[in-house]
């Protein structure tokens, strides 16, 4: 079959000054069909440099609610059409991931190029595949790749990588040359390499002589390292950024190192090696496998790739459903509010949904796109459910004049609406502040349709937190300047106020500010406003309180009270010293697997 192809430009913004050009690749005469698609993606990094790569992704388009994966290629001065790239990225394509191989710098400026610049590269990547949505990325590294991508994750901190694949990797540059070179030929390049940087002559050439690689490598293989002399030091010497050992230790993420029992860089006993040094990992796994099988992983490239996506199964990223989303609209309601609009997650498989829907009701001045609706809509999607995200009280203009009758109002068109589909119940999840309208409209309608209510990141109480943040003499005479303002019939005078938060924010740097009218005000923040901590006393359904130690709004001692005070409770805290924020960075599938194995009691 002959298929033509035409070139199609886009351009995607990641950030101001960095533009992506993704191009389809041109397929002429006789083209195999394949369960995979193809183009050539290039990135800007954010020195300017110019990163050509290759995306692949499933024949039926990109699923951004999978996780993703970029692969570093080998060499150095590899490109992502050699070694092991082509194989890994068709075949975890094949199965589900997308897959971006960036061009990193060692490919085109060997001589000159530094680990610095690779971090660049892959952060040019990682930008791109979030800004197409995808939240779960995996980094993984072929050979001297897997280097390149501890390197990142120990200089960047980047918490949107979420494990670590380490094809045929490289234990240590630095030894491994010495051992290659010989001890007298070795210093003697490092002395050279050395002079001339402090010479201020780092940019010059190191010709380093050739020499016969050391085993495992077979007899004849040789080898010859040429850069200039800064980066020969950091590359090859002995305080050399490329020693996995030293980076290994100081990556938390799970990592999987795959080796063939023929590699011809590392030995079974290098890896074990290696792979012990991982201390800091939620979890290391080794495959060593027996039969031939080359520094390529030839010949078993496909159980390669099987192993790889079992293995990310079991930690949570393997392939995923897909989601169908929709925007989904409401005629005016029972308040009055206008007309709504949310997005609605579903399984786009077709197949029969589970019996409770969910309400995602967003913080203080969030709307339907932004927290934690808009990763954890998906993941229940994924799992058989149906999920709205609403915009209950969005932005400014309906922030300053809320009163919680206006969510109630809100949040019952929206059960209204899932009834109307045939779901006869609901959980309601608020985030933040959502917390305290899913908690008013429980208790202010009894509403049995609502079977339980999570609260993810809940809030302080609110008069509480205000006042401490006011301080007391602040924040009385706003109640006074509220309550004058209603006594003499200027409802419509706007207050504002600016404040810094309250203790668990650092002291003077978190500003807080607020513009409402002053019913409003009262409503929300005066002495007489609802306590979360008491007014989940009165709850009677199943209660899930989700928290971490580094969120800004609630201390754990507030989040004990509340744990105190709830009769069904149930408590996930992540805390320590990298824990939970308030939008929950780095724990979205924790915290999407914590409220389903919560929904199924």
């Amino acid at each position: 079959m002959v298929r033509l192809q035409k070139i199609r430009v886009f351009f995607i913004t990641l950030f101001p000054g960095l533009f992506v050009a993704v191009l389809p690749t041109i397929a002429t005469g006789i083209a195999q069909e394949k369960p995979f698609q193809q183009e050539v993606v290039r990135l800007t990094a954010k020195d300017g440099h110019a990163v050509a790569g290759l995306m692949t992704f499933p024949e039926e388009g990109m699923n951004v609610n999978a996780p993703a994966v970029i692969h570093i290629q080998g060499g150095p001065g590899a490109t992502p059409l050699e070694g092991s790239g082509p194989w890994i990225a068709e075949g975890l394509a094949s199965g589900g991931y997308t897959v971006v191989a960036p061009m990193v710098r060692h490919a085109d400026k060997l001589l000159t190029a530094s680990f610095a610049e690779f971090n660049l590269d892959i952060e040019a990547a990682v930008d791109f595949l979030s800004s197409l949505g995808f939240r779960n990325i995996i980094l993984a590294g072929s050979s001297y790749g897997s280097i390149c991508t501890t390197r990142y994750i120990v200089d960047t901190q980047d918490s949107r990588i979420k494990a670590n694949l380490h094809f045929a990797p490289t234990a240590d540059m630095g030894p491994r040359t010495r051992r290659g070179m010989g001890d007298e030929t070795y210093w003697k390049t490092i002395a050279e390499a050395g002079r001339l940087v402090s010479e201020g002559k780092g940019r010059e050439t190191v010709f380093a002589p050739i020499f016969e690689a050391p085993p495992p490598a077979p007899k004849g293989n040789r080898a010859r390292f040429t850069y200039v002399a800064q980066v020969w030091l950091e590359m090859r010497g002995p305080a050399s950024l490329g020693n996995n050992s030293a980076l290994f230790p100081q990556i938390r993420q799970p990592m999987l190192l795959l080796l063939g029992d023929q590699d011809g860089i590392n030995t079974k006993e290098d890896i074990e090696r290696l792979k012990a040094t991982a201390t800091a990992s939620s979890r290391v796994d080794f495959f060593c496998y027996d039969g031939g099988v080359n520094h390529s992983l030839y010949p078993i490239h496909q159980r390669v790739v099987e192993d790889v996506v079992k293995w990310l199964d079991g930690i949570g990223l393997g392939p995923k459903p897909r989601v169908k989303t929709e925007v989904v609209t409401i005629n005016e309601g029972t308040m009055g509010i206008g007309m709504q609009r949310g997005f609605q997650y579903a399984p786009a498989s077709g197949a029969k949904q589970k019996g409770t829907a969910f309400v995602l009701l967003h913080d203080w001045k969030d709307d339907a796109f932004k927290g934690p609706s808009q990763w954890l809509g998906p993941a229940l999607a994924q799992a058989g459910y149906t999920a709205v995200s609403i915009n209950a009280i969005r932005g400014v203009s309906q922030t300053m004049r809320n009163k919680f009758e206006m969510s109630d109002g809100a949040i019952k068109d929206w059960i209204d609406y899932l009834q109307h589909q045939g779901f006869s119940s609901v959980i309601l999840v608020g985030h933040g502040f959502g917390g305290n309208r899913t908690t008013h409209y429980l208790l202010s309608t009894q509403d049995e349709r609502v079977r339980g209510l999570a609260y993810v990141a809940p809030p302080p109480d609110s008069a509480a937190w205000l006042r401490e943040g006011m301080g007391p003499e602040k924040y009385a005479k706003a109640i006074g300047d509220a309550e004058e303002l209603l006594k003499h019939n200027a409802s419509e005078e706007l207050m504002q106020f600016t404040i810094f938060q309250p203790p668990p924010a650092p002291a003077g740097k978190e500003a807080f500010k607020l513009l409402m009218l002053p019913d409003a005000f009262l409503s929300t923040w005066g002495p007489q406003a609802p306590a979360l901590s008491e007014q989940i006393r009165k709850v009677r359904v199943p209660v899930l309180l989700l928290g971490g130690s580094k969120d800004m709004f609630i201390t754990e001692a507030a989040f004990n009270q509340l744990t105190r005070n709830a009769q069904r409770v149930e408590v996930k805290w992540y805390g320590g010293n990298s824990g939970a924020d308030h939008v929950f960075t780095g724990y979205e599938s924790r915290v999407a697997n914590d409220i389903l194995s919560w929904i199924t009691k």
